[in-house]
This record gives C-alpha cells, structure tokens and sequence, in this order.
C-alpha cells in the first residue's frame, strides 16, 4: 500500500505563559523517578520534572543514523549512543511516568527532558540551530510552526524511518512531524460558584450577567490567542465578539495570559470560571481538593496537537527514532496520554486515553495573523 503523506495546514500554538499573582498556591505533588537512567531539566525557566539520576556520560560512539529498514539494528545503536536529549511542552506530570515507562523498555537509553513551553521550544531550537550547538534530539511542542518555517532541520518521517507510524491515523502524519496526542479545550471553573459552565461558548454573552464573579477568557493576540478567537468567530459570529468586548469593558469579563495561572484565581474563589484551556492545567488543584472541576468546551470543539519532530543534525539520531517509535506502540501511549489526552493513533481500547474526536478543530496561525486585527476591532481592543 502506498504510503501518505499530508500537507500541514492547520498547526496550533500554545499562548505564552506568563508570571501572574496567584490567588492560591499550588500543592506541588513530589515525583518519583523512573526505571533506567534519566535526568530532567527545566531550560530556560521551564517546569523540572523529578526522575532518576542519569547513568549515561560522555559523546556517543555513533557516527550517524542506520539506513534501511532492520529496526534491530537501529536499537542497537541507539544503546551504543545512549542518551537522548528531548524538549516537550507536555505536562510535568505526565513527563515522569513517559520516561519511566521508556527506560522500563529501554534501560540503557538516558533521557534528558527540558520542560518548556512551545514558543520556548521554538525560539530555543531555532537559536541553537543556527549558532551550530547542541540541542534537541527530538521536539514536541504543541505548535507545526517550527517544522513548517524550517524543514530542513527535521527527519523526513516514513515507516522506515518510525514504523510505529502506520498506527496514526492518517491525517496526523506530515513530511517532517507526526502528531502524537490532542488535548481538547476545556471550562475550568470553581465548583462552589458554578454549577455548570456554559459549554457552548457561543451562549456566553447572554449568560454572563449570571455570574457574580469574573469570567476569565483568553487574550487575543499573536501566539496562539487570535487563532482561537478566529475559531470562535467563526462559531459564533461578529455581533457576539462586540458583545463580548462590552462585557469587558463593563468588567464582567476579563482577559488572561495563563490558563495555568487563570486556574488558580477560579479555585480561589477571585473568578467563577476560564477558557480556555487544557483540564491538566487544574490537575494539581483537583488533586489537592480545591474546588475546582472543568466542562469541555462542545461548540466550537477545539484544542491542541502535540506533535513529534526528529532533528536532522541530532547528536543521538538512532535514540531519537527509537524514542519516538516507541511513544506510538501501545505502551508509549498509554504512558505518555495519563488520563490527560486523546490519542491520534488507532488504538481505541487504551484505558483513560479515548481516541481523539474526529469534529475537532486546530488552530491556523496564518488565519489568526490574518484575522487578529479585525478580531481586536470587534472586542473593542
């Protein structure tokens, strides 16, 4: 059978975190490591993510990546190699158990995590990139951007390449990335205040005035935010962006930066509620017994793509693909999604990790770029 490949048209971006005053701190759960030897690091002011102290020193013994198709023969060298260094805008939560679960399979492959988010990713790449240093083996941001802008600094992806990619389903595997998981878009709201948000989105202006307490929502803007705000747009019309923008300015609404800083005002009872963002954003504070849920957003149905990318001049080429082979088998997907995200494989049997819905919408950087200063005349920006 002939093999497909799909021409990206619609990567999503991650909105930048910013550092905001918090009205609740966080209970930070303490992480165990993982089997094998493991480091962790958080980059640039990115989150660490605990795992086991690296067994692996010293440059790999080998030269390049291995050609053709004996699989055997590229475990053996990414063993030889050793280690493999790996940026992800993946939850920290979820980074421990992944890497765990691939040292149980691959014990003698280290794996150094920077957890950063993926605009970081993006610009840290790029500038290590072109300077000549050192960087990652393997990307996963939740943004296309990079390998769209910069292909050439990325592995052609084929089934001799990463052969766990006949399990993906179809319109997730492009020239030079894969996508690996969706997190759907979610309320996030304070269950003491709310006793259910309005999941589609589209009615929020005729139900705001229901709420005593702020509603959160997220700042347009380059980055990712007006390529949310075009999907809304196109949902739920012009009129309702103006409303919304009156909402604003009367104070009944507000924009944010964060979702994962937005979350621990609505826990702390400042706001009733935000969107949008991702459920694993109030894991921490769910677990630690804030009143706190989250509603998936249905209309419109949208969110993010992880996505896998192999580096072209990777110092660990044969671990790179073997990393990423083995986040598609089973096991590398019910480790890496932890209850947290739908699958874009074909597996629709794994426990807490749903097959990912097929109406769901991705964000268009090139269509927010566009619409963004339209979009900021109708809410009143």
């Amino acid at each position: 059978m002939k093999y497909v490949r799909r021409e990206h048209k619609s990567p999503i971006s991650l909105v930048r975190p910013v550092v905001l005053a918090v009205a609740v701190a966080l209970l930070v759960a303490a992480c165990g490591g993982g089997a094998g030897g493991s480091t962790t690091t958080d980059g640039d002011g990115g989150e660490t993510t605990a795992a086991a102290p690296s067994t692996t020193t010293g440059a790999s013994d080998t030269t390049g990546p291995v050609a053709g198709e004996d699989w055997t023969a590229v475990e053996e060298a990414a063993r030889e190699e050793g280690e493999l260094v790996l940026y992800t805008a993946t939850f920290p939560r979820l980074n421990d158990g992944e890497i765990a679960a691939f040292n149980e399979a691959y014990p003698d492959i280290s794996v150094t995590l920077v957890r950063i988010p993926s605009s970081d990713i993006r610009d840290r790449f790029s500038s290590e990139r072109e300077a000549g240093a050192p960087s990652a083996d393997v990307i996963k941001p939740a943004s296309a951007e990079l390998m769209l802008q910069n292909p050439n600094w990325f592995v052609d992806i084929s089934p001799d390449v990463v052969p766990n990619v006949a399990v993906l389903q179809e319109e997730f595997v492009f020239d030079k990335h894969l996508g690996l998981f969706s997190g759907p878009f979610v309320w996030t709201y304070n269950s003491d205040l709310v006793a259910a948000p309005p999941v589609d989105i589209c009615t929020l202006d005729k139900v705001a005035a229901d709420y005593e307490e702020t509603i959160l929502l997220a700042v347009p803007g380059p980055g990712g935010g007006w390529d949310s705000w075009a999907i809304v747009r196109e949902a739920c019309g012009d009129d309702f962006l103006i409303a919304i923008g009156e909402l604003v300015a009367s104070g009944e609404i507000a924009f944010y930066d964060s979702s994962a800083t937005a979350v621990q005002e609505v826990a702390a009872g400042a706001a009733a509620m935000n969107a949008w963002g991702q459920a694993e954003h109030s894991w921490e504070l769910r677990d630690a017994g804030a009143p706190v849920d989250f509603a998936y957003i249905e209309n419109p149905e949208w969110g993010l793509v992880f996505y896998g990318a192999l580096a072209s001049e990777a110092a660990n080429p044969n671990a790179a693909r073997v990393y990423v082979n083995w986040l598609l088998s089973r096991d590398g997907v019910e480790a890496a999604c932890g209850g947290a995200y739908n699958t874009l494989t074909n597996y629709d049997d794994i426990a807490d990790c749903p097959v990912s819905p097929p109406g769901l919408q991705v964000e268009d950087p090139k269509r927010g770029a566009a619409e963004g200063p339209k979009i900021d005349v109708l809410l009143g920006r």
